[in-house]
């Protein structure tokens, strides 16, 4: 059984022990006297660390490079034979399915160029971000009846704008003759 904290109070004169018996208490701290009563040596050594670290710099033997082996390979570092065969029939693969394309146009439709198709697909956005301004000045809320089909109106501008945009940013467009 333990002995109750309370009971060793009253028998010590009122005042409570709180450490436990099974507690080792470790030695004191120096005391500012007993620590300069002691020599300089006997805290720190006086050494001259840079000094030393210089001198077993200078004295150490430095590592030699990694010897470069010499390739048993005749073509080492070459690309193989195989792989650039394989590269040139790809490229020819390629090619031929271009050709093919161009061929495959339907009767009576005519790819756009390059460069119209790139005008027109700036032209759509700069006419998107018109459309969207417009918008924008629009309040939340319209109440009147020809606010709302100017709303409205601007709304299927904006959605037709967009699909155009869809068709426009494909590589390849086709247009009636």
């Amino acid at each position: 059984s333990r002995p109750n904290p309370a009971d060793d109070a009253a028998r010590r004169g009122g005042q409570i022990n709180y450490t436990s018996r099974k507690t080792k208490t470790k030695a004191p701290i120096p005391t500012r006297h007993e620590l300069d009563s002691q020599p300089n040596s006997a805290r720190r050594p006086n050494k001259d660390w840079i000094s030393q670290n210089r001198s077993t710099a200078a004295n150490t033997k430095s590592r030699a490079p990694p010897k470069k082996r010499a390739s048993a390979y005749k073509n080492f570092g070459q690309v193989p034979d195989y792989i650039i065969e394989r590269k040139i029939q790809l490229a020819q693969k390629k090619e031929a399915e271009v050709a093919s394309r161009k061929d495959d146009l339907p009767s009576g439709m005519v790819q756009v160029p390059e460069e119209e198709r790139l005008e027109v697909l700036r032209k759509l956005q700069s006419g998107k971000k018109e459309v969207a301004a417009e918008l924008s000045r629009f309040p939340l809320v319209v109440e009147t009846l020809s606010r709302k089909k100017a709303k409205k109106a601007l709304e299927a501008k904006m959605k037709e704008i967009e699909d155009a945009i869809k068709v426009f940013s494909k590589k390849k467009v086709l247009i009636e003759e």
